[in-house]
C-alpha cells in the first residue's frame, strides 16, 4: 500500500510540474510578445514624431547650420516650407551626425536622404535589430524629389 502511494505521488507530482512548465513557457512567450509590442510601437511613433519634425521644421535656432557647434535646440531639415529640405542642413547634419543624437536623445537609430538620382545626401547612425521604420516624401531646394527614412531600433 505504502508503494503504491508513492508512485501516485509521484505521478501526480509529475503532471503538476509539467502542468506549471507549460503555462511558464506559455505565459513567458506572452509576455515577451506584449513587451515587444510595445517596444516597436514606442519606435514608430518616436519615429514618425522625428521625421516630421525633420521635414516640416526649420529648427530651433532656425539657422542652426551656420553654427552647428551651439547645439541646436531641436533640430530641423527644411528650409522654411514643409517637406522642401535645405541642403546646408543637410550637409551639415551630414558631417556632424551627432546634432541628431544629442537633439532628439537617441542612438539606435539610422536617418538616410537619397535624391531621385540615387545619391545619398544625408546618412547618420547605423545599423541594428528589430526596428521601426518611417519613410517621407520630400523635394529638395534644388528641385530634386527625395526620400528620407527614419529607422529607429531598440
Amino acid at each position: 500500500m505504502k508503494a503504491q502511494t508513492k508512485v501516485s505521488f509521484l505521478i501526480t507530482s509529475f503532471i503538476f510540474m509539467v502542468f506549471i512548465a507549460f503555462f511558464s513557457l506559455y505565459f513567458s512567450d506572452a509576455l515577451t510578445s506584449i513587451v515587444y509590442e510595445a517596444k516597436l510601437q514606442n519606435a514608430e511613433l518616436k519615429a514618425e514624431l522625428i521625421a516630421d519634425i525633420l521635414v516640416r521644421e526649420k529648427g530651433l535656432p532656425q539657422n542652426w547650420e551656420s553654427n552647428p557647434f551651439s547645439a541646436p535646440l531641436r533640430l530641423g531639415l527644411s528650409n522654411g516650407t514643409s517637406h522642401i529640405l535645405d541642403s546646408g542642413k543637410l550637409s551639415v547634419l551630414n558631417s556632424h551626425c551627432e546634432l541628431f543624437e544629442k537633439s532628439f536623445g537617441i542612438l539606435n537609430y539610422r536617418v538616410l536622404v537619397i535624391d531621385e538620382d540615387g545619391a545619398i545626401r544625408l546618412e547618420c547612425g547605423g545599423k541594428g535589430g528589430a526596428k521601426a521604420y518611417v519613410e517621407k516624401t520630400v523635394v529638395l531646394d534644388d528641385g530634386k524629389k527625395a526620400i528620407l527614412s527614419l529607422e529607429i531600433w531598440w
